[in-house]
């Protein structure tokens, strides 16, 4: 796990916003890779991003973000095994949204 300080509770004591927005980084490198042809950094970071899906998802306070994760991941998923860079950039651009919030 990359991420296990977040996992051991750090990740819940983020809003929403700063959790989407750190999905969103790894969303953006996911793609950035695909894009560069580096499957295997673009598997890290896809793994990165599912780990902090998963602790949002374990997190979730509102049954309605709950959903939204879960739909998020199982379309991101999607994206990624079909190597749709159209996808993902819709995903990159989602995300994005929250990391404005943060201003």
């Amino acid at each position: 796990m990359q991420h296990s300080s977040l996992a051991s509770g750090r990740w819940a004591e983020l809003s929403f916003s700063q959790q989407m927005a750190n999905v969103g980084s790894e969303v953006s490198r996911t793609k950035n890779w695909l894009i560069k042809g580096n499957e295997l950094q673009a598997e890290r970071a896809f793994e990165r991003c599912l780990e902090l899906l998963f602790l949002t998802i374990k997190f979730a306070n509102r049954t309605a973000i709950y959903r939204e994760i879960c739909r998020f991941k199982e379309f991101f998923c999607k994206a990624y095994v079909e190597k749709n860079i159209e996808e993902l950039a819709y995903f990159d651009r989602y995300c994005s949204r929250f990391a404005l919030c943060r201003l």
